[in-house]
């Protein structure tokens, strides 16, 4: 691996735009399978969550769960993603390779990663609660919680930087213009959801 003259884990949270060149021109696959890992967990446990597995598993077994299929997840989501992004940019006048998208991809999770200290305080105040099923009395007492309102409101400023970091190491790894940029990430969103859908009717029919 090449030497960073920066260190990412600081610099990207103030640097960012100068972060993502570094790490392309430096030493494009620093840590990005590790953070592409955690990343995963952190989806996986925001997917139980939303999708109230809960209900269906004790809280022993779904952990267990998200902490040995997450990274998968995450890798998933890196090769695909990558993959399909490097392709859609192409086409809107892009010049970067998959690989490059990988370390974007990954290093933009960086949020998401911190995130799962936030998963952690959360799961430790709601427990088994945090995955149920979200009905109308069950939000009235979570929003009534200030404490669960702070973490979950952490929670979502944490998803929104990291969305903002994938879009301006997108536009820096593409070379595109700022729209450009989202719209490879627009396209790419909607390629997934496309390629995605049968698996996920078959989930809600298993269910």
């Amino acid at each position: 691996m090449a030497y960073l003259t920066l260190n990412p884990w600081q610099s990207l949270w103030w640097r960012p735009r100068q972060t993502f060149r570094r790490l392309l021109d430096e030493a494009p696959g620093y840590n990005v399978m590790t953070l592409a890992a955690l990343s995963g967990v952190a989806t996986a446990l925001g997917q139980a969550s939303g999708h109230g597995l809960g209900s269906q598993m004790s809280l022993w077994l779904l952990l267990p769960v998200c902490l040995l299929l997450g990274p998968l997840l995450g890798w998933a989501e890196l090769w695909i993603g990558s993959w399909l992004l490097a392709r859609i940019g192409h086409w809107l006048g892009g010049d970067a390779d998959s690989a490059e998208l990988r370390t974007v991809m990954a290093w933009s999770g960086l949020p998401n990663v911190l995130g799962l200290l936030v998963w952690f305080m959360m799961t430790l105040q709601q427990g088994q609660a945090l995955f149920l099923p979200r009905t109308p009395e069950q939000m009235t007492q979570l929003s009534a919680q200030p404490g669960f309102v702070i973490l979950a409101g952490l929670q979502l400023i944490l998803g929104f930087w990291s969305l903002w970091l994938l879009w301006l190491g997108v536009a820096e790894a593409q070379h595109l213009s700022w729209p450009k940029a989202l719209l490879n990430l627009l396209l790419t969103a909607m390629a997934v959801l496309i390629l995605l859908s049968p698996l996920r009717l078959l989930f809600e029919h298993l269910r």
